[in-house]
């Protein structure tokens, strides 16, 4: 493994002390409230969010980044270049959401509007903030976060 068991999870001092997981927040916050501001002048919240949604994103947060970035990126680290290894992790989460996309009906909408796009880069921000960091707290906090964004203000 790229970064030992007993440091991946770290101590939650050093997740929180680390500035770009604040950045990025900012920065996911802009993403979701820029454009309703720009097209109706106010804040509009979902009208089909429900607060067990805030469970959903936390769960789905812990459980994608454990596997994806605790377990995945981290073995193909060690064995492969970072970009690639990167990339490569990218392409698998990327993958992992195209069942969801066709239970939704959403897949063709998400594949020709170039949707993907935000998933494979959102990825590779996970994966650069679990590396820089050396602790999968911050892309769990990080991916729930956006979860709950996207829950919120669909």
């Amino acid at each position: 493994m790229f970064i030992d068991k007993s440091e991946i999870l770290g101590n939650a001092k050093k997740a929180f002390s680390f500035i770009p997981m604040y950045v990025f927040i900012l920065l996911f916050s802009a993403f979701h409230l820029i454009p309703d501001l720009y097209r109706s002048g106010k804040i509009v919240l979902s009208p089909s969010f429900r607060t067990e949604y805030i469970l959903t994103a936390v769960f789905a947060g812990i459980t994608e980044e454990m596997v994806f970035r605790g377990m995945l990126l981290n073995t193909a680290m060690k064995e492969h270049d970072r970009r690639i290894a990167f990339f490569g992790n990218a392409l698998m989460f990327l993958m992992i959401h195209f069942p969801i996309w066709l239970r939704e009906g959403v897949f063709a909408t998400y594949m020709t509007v170039f949707s993907f796009i935000q998933v494979m880069v959102l990825s590779l921000i996970f994966s650069c903030t679990f590396a820089r960091s050396r602790c999968i707290v911050v892309p769990v906090i990080l991916h729930a976060y956006w979860d709950i964004l996207c829950f919120v203000f669909a």
